[in-house]
């Protein structure tokens, strides 16, 4: 075996820290307060201490054999891929390799290439078992049109080939240095032309060529100083290999393709390489510059591509699918200098503290794009104060060079000789384990990108911006097939014009042909839901997606059943600033009003409870934190029983840290329900729909329901009925990246879907998806679930939320396997059966009807565009605003013990999405996924504070929620 060195990287994103550097200060992040997370009923439990390390890690098999499912009659079969007379016998060939799979991890893609019985989706995951009988609850049919268009591979077999590149006397080049491996490759590309022609593809990591196939070969440099081994690895029959393989390819293709035809590539999207920072490229149709009042942004226009391989139910074998679709990039127009600059004018002094925590909170956190560099974006963990733009650093030569030199030599990019004795670098970091590493950017070329939490409270800026990226659906749809026209026919014309070419150079070939339109099916429009609630004193049944029932459903209260009394807020308090007292009281007498005739809301004398006068706002947040302090000991010492808080926030910079300490002190250390409202929200203009939302989510917090959904299944009206022993479980991870760790949100029901048991815990390793602690959540569910009911749910449905498509498998690896571990211990000889749906948000498919316009809601499509294996399919479940877009979610069933029909898990997903009480109309998740997100967010990225969490849960009194 060969000793390997890295070689080091002069540039300065990549400098090891040649002094201590400040850490970096959490930043304050968005929290409207007006509309805080509310679930009926619901128990909150915080999961902190040695318990909740990534020390405690519970590892499944490295290669499960996923769950068996249940054969009989009743389970419909599912498609199968077709074999027949048609298909060739396979040649024999040199070397095949089984597969060739490929892992993207939470932070990046790791391929690993495996010979003989590799991972696949196929073994792990279940398919798709099909409708089973044509029944009412199937829904209508309609014809659709998607973003996807069908491709094909002009080729039959690949070779695959490893590449080590040595530079010197036998230093390897490392494999993680992509940029320095590719700068190396080009040396030989006039020697790989001559011995692969017009048909090799190299992604920094494997080459692939479609000609001359050999065992190995080494290529030398002109000066012998460089070194390139190939050695095959296989041979690929493109016509009998998996997916995997088939994707991958066409991946490496598309990506050669769009680089050779002036695009780059930014994350998983495309911009034009004309597309810069500066002002240089504001004249292309693709830029466009909002500025509105002290606000200015630039939007940048690219498109998203991605391929998926389907069964095809028609011709049999599997066919690829490329889909494409229109996205915008906002760009802030200042530098990060600019607003180093701005504040040290407002605090008159650079050492100031308050202006380097001021200047932290801004850019702790944030991503940013440099000038010389828009295709790679950088995550800012703090500032080096000590540090200026004339301090040195050591290149892979030894030498000594400033990062002002360093960027003029390099980008021939000049920095403002004013700032060269102005100390305060941006840290970031790269890599990951033992390969992180520190580096430093220049303020002066920074942007960042997205917009400001004062960007956001601008309304009239906040609406150019929507106007200037949103596209009706017509639109979107002739630009993404004027994307895919464009790419096809760069790849007919097979010519590779990239910047390194040389003119003795022949054109590529590029095996890639797509269809100039796009696919058109057949999909179902499932039923509305019906709702029931409460308005006026008597219960009405109407159609959930209907207009009326949004409009009725602010003034729906409470669900009662017969006989049933509701549970009434008796003992609360309105805190608020002195300067407020006008708003508090409206808001007093409007809460009265509404309880008016439904007797839910008493109206003691001394409801109001004002702060001390103090005209001071730098010490706001101490004061809230003293007098709810005092507040909730004086409940504690008098036993005067409260059952909530209502704080109305003032107008103040600091208004979300009051909103999180009232939350951390009441909800977490005294178990109070606390209920926050924006005071600038209590505009008589506004008054009577901001108190109408307030007043729901109070009584909902305190555990009414302000209505209910009939569950109808078609398939087996049983399955998921209110007394039919099922828990429904709701899991969301947030990765709060200012403080280094993840957040989980584990929401479970224990009634009737409408009360929720909810657990945080946290993760050590930020970043991470996968739940490190999902028994230890799981078994405190059930263990909740038996006190409740005195009886063990017969049926768990997990929606798991935040999980992409190359983590499926470790999902039913890592947290299914530990599910299935947990102890019934009141039963021992009990099993329940389970079944885990991921959810997932973020798709690039896009669906319309015939006419182009958005698909309605409750539309489904589950085939010609869908993977059959894993079991795959899209729900529209929003109505979409004039000139929006229909957003279609996607659900995947990766496990199922249930035997769960497709009617039926359509049915549910759809109905569950009108379960969240926040929002007068369904939501584009399940419900449990929702309050899972809510409570990650609100315990991860979304605290402003350093507040340590305590662990409590709160099984007394009433319940609370988050």
């Amino acid at each position: 075996s060969k000793k390997n060195s890295k070689q080091k990287v002069s540039a300065p994103k990549k400098v090891s820290p040649r002094s201590s550097t400040a850490s970096p200060s959490p930043s304050p992040s968005f929290i409207p307060p007006s509309s805080g997370y509310s679930c009926a009923g619901s128990v909150v439990s915080v999961v902190s201490g040695p318990s909740s390390c990534a020390g405690s890690v519970v590892s499944g098999p490295s290669h499960p054999s996923g769950p068996s499912r249940p054969s009989g009659p009743s389970r419909p079969s599912g498609p199968s891929r077709p074999s027949g007379p048609s298909r060739p016998s396979r040649p024999s060939v040199p070397s095949v390799a089984s597969s060739v799979s490929s892992e993207r991890s939470s932070k990046g893609s790791e391929r690993s290439f495996m010979l003989g019985g590799a991972q696949n989706l196929d073994a792990q995951l279940p398919a798709s078992p099909g409708r089973g009988r044509d029944l009412p609850g199937e829904g209508r049919r309609v014809t659709i049109l998607s973003n996807s268009f069908r491709a094909r591979l002009d080729v039959e077999k690949i070779c695959i080939y490893t590449v080590e590149l040595e530079k010197g006397r036998g230093a390897e080049v490392a494999q993680n240095q992509q940029e320095l491996r590719a700068k190396y490759f080009s040396v030989f590309r006039k020697q790989i032309y001559q011995h692969f022609g017009n048909g090799w593809f190299f992604d920094n990591t494997m080459l692939r060529t479609i000609l001359n196939p050999f065992e190995a070969k080494s290529l030398f440099s002109n000066d012998g100083n460089l070194s390139m081994h190939l050695k095959r690895v296989t041979i690929v029959d493109l016509a009998y290999e998996r997916t995997e393989v088939q994707n991958q390819f066409a991946h490496v293709i598309l990506k050669q393709l769009l680089r050779n035809s002036g695009y780059y590539r930014f994350g998983r999207n495309y911009f034009d390489a004309r597309i810069d920072c500066s002002r240089n490229s504001d004249h292309l149709d693709t830029v466009s510059v909002i500025n509105l009042g002290q606000n200015s942004v630039k939007t940048h226009r690219g498109f998203t591509l991605s391929i998926d391989t389907v069964m095809d139910p028609l011709n049999g074998g599997t066919r690829i699918l490329l889909k494409a679709d229109v996205i915008h990039r906002v760009l802030q127009t200042n530098t990060c200098a600019d607003l180093m600059d701005g504040e040290y004018r407002q605090n008159n002094n650079q050492e100031n503290e308050r202006y380097r925590r001021m200047v932290q909170n801004e850019l702790s956190g944030c991503c940013v794009i440099t000038s010389y560099r828009c295709s790679s974006k950088y995550r800012i963990k703090g500032i080096a104060w000590d540090k200026t733009q004339t301090s040195t650093f050591e290149t892979a030569n030894g030498d000594l060079v400033s990062f002002k030199d360093y960027l003029r030599s390099t980008y021939n990019l000049d920095s403002d000789s004013k700032r060269d004795n102005i100390g305060g670098l941006l840290i970031f970091e790269t890599g990951r384990g033992k390969s992180k590493r520190v580096g430093y950017l220049i303020p002066q070329h920074c942007y960042r990108t997205g917009v400001s939490r004062k960007m956001k409270s601008d309304r009239t800026f906040m609406k150019a911006i929507h106007d200037a990226t949103r596209y009706p659906s017509k639109k979107r749809h002739d630009e993404s097939t004027r994307i895919v026209r464009m790419i096809a026919e760069k790849a007919e014309s097979s010519d590779r014009n990239d910047d390194q070419k040389q003119d003795t150079e022949p054109g590529f070939r590029m095996p890639l042909r797509l269809a100039p339109n796009c696919e058109q099916f057949q999909a179902r429009v499932l039923e509305a839901p019906r709702a029931e609630f409460s308005s006026k004193n008597r219960n009405q049944t109407m159609d959930a997606r209907s207009d009326e029932f949004l409009k009725q459903a602010n003034e729906a209260f409470c669900f009662l059943k017969r006989n049933e009394e509701p549970i009434r807020i008796s003992r609360w308090k309105i805190v608020y600033e002195p300067n407020n007292h006008r708003e508090a009281e409206s808001l007093r007498e409007q809460l009265v009003k509404f309880s008016d005739g439904l007797r839910r809301i008493s109206n003691p004398r001394d409801l109001l409870y004002p702060l001390p006068q103090n005209t001071n706002r730098n010490n706001a947040p101490d004061r809230w934190r003293k007098t709810i302090e005092g507040l909730c000991l004086e409940n504690v010492k008098k036993k005067l029983g409260l059952q909530m808080i209502v704080c109305v926030l003032p107008r103040y910079d600091c208004r979300d840290e009051i909103y999180q300490i009232t939350h951390n002190i009441c909800e977490c250390r005294y178990g109070i329900i606390c209920q926050g409202v924006k005071s600038a929200n209590l505009s008589p203009r506004s008054l009577y729909r901001v108190c109408s939302g307030l007043f729901r989510q109070m009584l909902t917090k305190i555990g009414n329901v302000p209505w209910k959904i009939e569950l109808q299944l078609p398939d087996n009206k049983n399955l998921v009925a209110a007394n039919s022993r099922t828990m429904l479980v709701g899991i969301d991870v947030n990765h709060d990246t200012k403080r280094d760790r993840s957040a989980v949100g584990f929401v479970s029901t224990y009634g009737d879907f409408a009360n929720y048991h909810i657990q945080v815990s946290y993760q050590t390793r930020t970043g991470v998806e996968i739940v490190e602690q999902a028994k230890m959540l799981m078994q405190n569910a059930v263990d909740f679930y038996w006190k409740k009911n005195n009886f063990y749910p017969e049926n768990i449905i997990v929606i798991r939320d935040g999980v992409g498509d190359s983590q499926l498998k470790t999902v039913v690896a890592k947290e299914v396997s530990q599910f299935k571990r947990v102890e019934f211990r009141n039963q021992k000889s009990f099993q329940a059966k389970m079944t885990t749906i991921v959810v997932q948000k973020r798709v690039s498919a896009k669906f319309l009807d015939i006419y182009k316009n958005p698909a309605p809601p409750g539309t489904v499509v589950d085939h010609s565009v869908v993977p059959t294996i894993p079991w795959t399919f899209y729900i529209v479940l929003c109505k979409m605003n004039k000139g929006g877009n229909a957003l279609p979610t996607k659900f995947v069933v990766v496990q199922d013990d249930l035997s769960i029909t497709m009617n039926d898990v359509q049915a549910l997903c759809s109905q569950l999405s009108h379960y969240y009480f926040n929002w007068a109309g369904p939501i584009r998740v399940p419900a449990p996924a929702m309050y899972a997100h809510r409570a990650a967010y609100k315990y991860g990225s979304g605290r402003v504070t350093n507040e340590e969490v305590h662990p409590v849960e709160i099984l007394s009194g009433f319940n609370t929620s988050l």
